[in-house]
C-alpha cells in the first residue's frame, strides 16, 4: 500500500457499510486473509494518537465474524487515509483549554438493518482528549456540549415526561438531573458546526473531520526532532 493514492477520510462520507452478502463472504474467504489482525492494528492507533480512526474501527469491528469483500475494501480505504497522514499525531502546548469539557453525540437508528443507534462522547482535560473519563472533584461544573436541544431541556427539567415518546426514559435521567442540580455538570448547546464528537458516530466529510482534529491538537507534525513551545 506504500504506493497507493491517499484519501482524505478513513471512511467514505455518508456511506453505510452494511452486512456482507453470501457472495461477498465467499469472495473474501477465497483471499485467505485474517480480518481480525489488521483491524486490531488500526484499533491500537485509534486509542493512542489517532482518534479520527475510531468510527472506522468501530464499524469494521462489527463484521469480524462474517467479513466480506466490501469490508476488506473499507479497510484498505482506511490504509489509504493513513498513507496521506503519516506525519499526523498529537501536539500538546502550554495553551491547553483549562478544566474538563465533554462533547456528546448520537446517530439515531443509523444501522439500516437493525435500526440500532450509535453514540459517542469526547472529553478534554487541559487539551488532552480521551474516550473515557473518571469523575473527580472539581471546583466548578463540567461543561458537556450537546447538539440535541430536546435532550438538554429534558435533563434540565424543562420538558414534560408524561408522554408516550418519553416512556423509555429511566432512572439514568434522574442521575443526570442530580448531577446538574449539584453543579457537577452543566449542559450547553453545540450546533453541528462546533460538535467535536460528530466524527465518532458517523463517516464525516473532510472539513468536519479536520475541524475536530484541529481542536483536539491532532496535527501534522514535523519529523525533525524539534520541540515547539
Amino acid at each position: 500500500m506504500k504506493d497507493c493514492k491517499a484519501v482524505s477520510t478513513p471512511l467514505v462520507p455518508n456511506e453505510h457499510m452494511g452486512s456482507a452478502t453470501e457472495d461477498e463472504e465467499k469472495a473474501f474467504k477465497a483471499m485467505n486473509v485474517n480480518f481480525r489482525s489488521p483491524v486490531g492494528s488500526i484499533n491500537y492507533l485509534s486509542t493512542a494518537t489517532r482518534p479520527d480512526l475510531s468510527h472506522a474501527v468501530s464499524s469494521l469491528s462489527q463484521h469480524l465474524e462474517k467479513p466480506g469483500i466490501r469490508h476488506w475494501r473499507a479497510f484498505l480505504h482506511v490504509l489509504k487515509s493513513l498513507r496521506g497522514t503519516q506525519e499526523v499525531g498529537l501536539h500538546y502546548n502550554r495553551q491547553g483549554t483549562p478544566g474538563l469539557i465533554a462533547f456528546s453525540n448520537a446517530d439515531w437508528g443509523n444501522c439500516h438493518v437493525t435500526q440500532r443507534s450509535t453514540s459517542g462522547f469526547l472529553a478534554q482535560l487541559h487539551g488532552k482528549w480521551c474516550h473515557e473519563a473518571n469523575i473527580f472533584c472539581f471546583h466548578k461544573a463540567i461543561t458537556i456540549w450537546e447538539e440535541n436541544q430536546s435532550c438538554i431541556k429534558t435533563a434540565n427539567g424543562n420538558c414534560n415526561l408524561n408522554t408516550k415518546r418519553m416512556k423509555h426514559v429511566d432512572i439514568q435521567l434522574h442521575f443526570v438531573k442530580e448531577a446538574i442540580k449539584t453543579q457537577l455538570i452543566e449542559l450547553r448547546y453545540a450546533p453541528t458546526a462546533t460538535m467535536l464528537a460528530d466524527f465518532l458516530t458517523k463517516a464525516v466529510p473532510k472539513s468536519t473531520l479536520q475541524r475536530a482534529l484541529l481542536a483536539l491538537r491532532v496535527l501534522r507534525l514535523g519529523l525533525r526532532g524539534d520541540v515547539k513551545k
